[in-house]
């Protein structure tokens, strides 16, 4: 028996599978295959290795032969290619020239920099000591925002108390001269000439 389906049924099934297609497809694994992998900079790299994640997790490691990736996974061959995991820089400032102005600088220009500096080293993830924390956050929003691409930016905020700046100083140090025979301490600069 022959069912004739009135064309805007048939349009309304198919737009929605395609929605449901591409739904899935977005949730659908990924495999990288073939390649050198290196977990971490002291371990030995896994030859010929297949890399699986999901929904951003990577979910399996290992060789070729030990590792499957799901049948319905986006694979992507990685031969003759190196995959490193992602470093974190526990020490930068962005206090240099290059970094003014992060809110309204040139995202291209932050890019070179940022690629210059970190990304094209590996690194995922930064700590910025010490950097004035309006530069950096105006910078951080922008690579959240995937507007300049770089790594995740984590602030220690200002290392500079109001009225001077940290120094490691003795007490009562009137001048530098007693200095190296006195029990250091942090004290502002103001105390200490």
């Amino acid at each position: 028996m022959i069912c004739k389906v009135p064309p805007i049924v048939l349009c309304v099934v198919l737009i929605l599978g395609f929605m449901a297609s591409a739904v899935n497809a977005n949730d659908r694994a990924l495999a990288l295959v073939g390649a050198e992998v290196y977990p971490s900079p002291t371990a030995a790299p896994i030859l010929d290795a297949v890399v699986v994640s999901s929904g951003g997790v990577i979910t399996a490691i290992g060789r070729r032969g030990e590792i499957k990736p799901p049948p319905d996974a986006r694979v992507i061959d990685c031969s003759g290619k190196t995959v490193v995991a992602g470093y974190w820089n526990s020490h930068v400032h962005f206090t240099q020239t290059m970094w003014k102005n992060a809110a309204s600088a040139s995202a291209r220009v932050l890019e070179a920099y940022m690629r210059e500096m970190l990304t094209r080293w590996g690194f995922t993830t930064v700590w910025d000591l010490g950097s004035d924390p309006y530069n950096s956050l105006a910078l951080r929003r922008r690579v959240e925002s995937g507007e300049v691409p770089g790594p995740r930016i984590l602030l220690t905020g200002l290392i500079f108390p109001k009225g001077g700046h940290l120094l490691m100083c003795p007490q009562s140090c009137s001048s530098p001269r007693p200095a190296p025979r006195m029990k250091p301490r942090v004290w502002h600069v103001t105390n200490c000439n």
